[in-house]
């Protein structure tokens, strides 16, 4: 049965004040053994007046009083303000989150503060005398985890932020994250341990929902046809996705917190940082480079023709910058192609513009003319020289066959 702190105050001044009582009925009595025995022989028989020996005896008593009083008074105080300390330090435990506990040298279970019962009504009575390993649920299957934990109590040594899962008795699934010291009797022996325990459930929780949509934001960004890189305001990349491991020629580890500069040709990387800077300023959707031709640079050295469109994203925390970079190789090498076709069909086109312009220079020089004739065999075009033959025959021909002009005389 506990004493309350109340009565433990008034058990010590009853201590100290039966003691103190004691001095003081010494110190009668020692007047008196004085007086009897000590006095000079010659004035045992001499009348001493009255008011001389109860004047020491008085004095004795006074000193004796205020040596009782005084000890009293401090000793009461200072039991006081420990027990407010103590009443303190429970308000501090009872409005924290923790409860406390206690085990024993076998590492079960001993003792708990009543704060438990918020986290599990009946937690003490069914997890006392157990241990801490006989309550590890079957999901949790770390078993690395649980072995550096039973080498840290058998080596009495203290531990911090031993997290684990557990049923309750609804059977629900709580996470608590414990602490422990290690106790030791007087002698220096191991008597158990003495720690706090937390409920992180809804820590747990929300971080698995965001760890949940951290891989939905990843699934996302892999499942994008271009390269894709998100960076902080600092130009610090954050987030890459396959496309991008795959273009420039590094894993993921490599780029995540490297500045986005590590993917610009080193002659461009000056004037890039001016650049993000201003975009972080003004952050617009537009294309990056309008206009000029962009490079990234491989892992290798290689440079890479590429398009760059930029966005901004701001979230409750900070700013971030997501560029989508798309490999331009393919379509430079179509364009020098079709640049080289065009260029030869415009070779081709001059070659036989100068051959035309050969022949039918040669043809103004002879003395025959030139003509043609549609497919149902109509003239439609002379060459001038038909004109030094007959001044109309050029025009007056012109949609007429060759049996039409056939003469009367022609009578072959």
């Amino acid at each position: 049965m506990q004493t309350s702190p109340r009565l433990r105050e008034y058990q010590v001044v009853l201590l100290i004040g039966s003691g103190l009582v004691g001095v003081f009925a010494c110190a009668i009595l020692w007047e008196f053994v004085l007086e009897a025995f000590f006095q000079p022989i010659g004035r045992r028989s001499t009348y001493e007046p009255v008011p001389a020996h109860w004047g020491s005896v008085f004095g004795s008593t006074v000193f004796a009083a205020i040596g009782l009083i005084f000890p009293a008074v401090l000793i009461r105080r200072w039991l006081r303000r420990r027990n407010l300390a103590e009443a303190a330090l429970r308000d501090y435990a009872d409005m924290a989150s923790d409860w406390l506990w206690e085990s024993d040298e076998f590492h079960r279970f001993a003792r708990f503060s009543q704060d438990v019962g918020q986290f599990n009504p009946d937690a003490k009575g069914r997890i006392l005398n157990i241990t801490r390993f006989d309550r590890r649920h079957p999901t949790d299957l770390d078993d690395e985890k649980w072995r550096r934990h039973r080498e840290d109590l058998d080596a009495h040594r203290p531990f911090k932020n031993f997290e684990y899962p557990v049923e309750v008795a609804d059977g629900s699934i709580h996470h608590i994250r414990v602490n422990g010291r290690p106790i030791f009797s007087g002698d220096g022996a191991f008597i158990g341990y003495r720690g706090t325990g937390t409920d992180i459930t809804g820590q747990v929780l929300a971080l698995s929902e965001m760890e949940r949509g951290e891989e939905e934001f990843r699934a996302l960004l892999d499942s994008a046809p271009d390269s894709m890189v998100i960076t902080d305001a600092d130009g610090a990349i954050v987030h890459i996705n396959g496309q991008t491991e795959a273009m420039f020629g590094y894993d993921r580890d490599e780029l995540l917190g490297k500045p986005i500069e590590e993917l610009v040709p080193e002659r461009f990387r000056n004037r890039h940082i001016g650049h993000h800077a201003n975009f972080i300023s003004e952050p617009t959707i537009r294309s990056m480079g309008t206009g000029t031709e962009l490079f990234g640079r491989s892992k290798d050295g290689r440079e890479i023709p590429v398009e760059i469109s930029l966005s901004a994203i701001r979230t409750s925390k900070r700013r971030l910058v997501a560029a989508a970079v798309r490999d331009i190789t393919d379509r430079k090498r179509d364009e020098e192609r079709t640049r080289a076709l065009i260029a030869e069909k415009d070779r081709e086109a001059q070659t036989r513009l100068r051959a035309e312009t050969a022949l039918r220079d040669y043809a103004e020089m002879a003395s025959d003319w030139l003509w043609e004739t549609d497919e149902e065999h109509r003239f439609k075009n002379f060459s001038a020289e038909a004109d030094l033959v007959d001044a109309d025959s050029s025009s007056a021909n012109i949609g007429t066959t060759r049996f039409d002009r056939r003469l009367p005389m022609d009578q072959d």
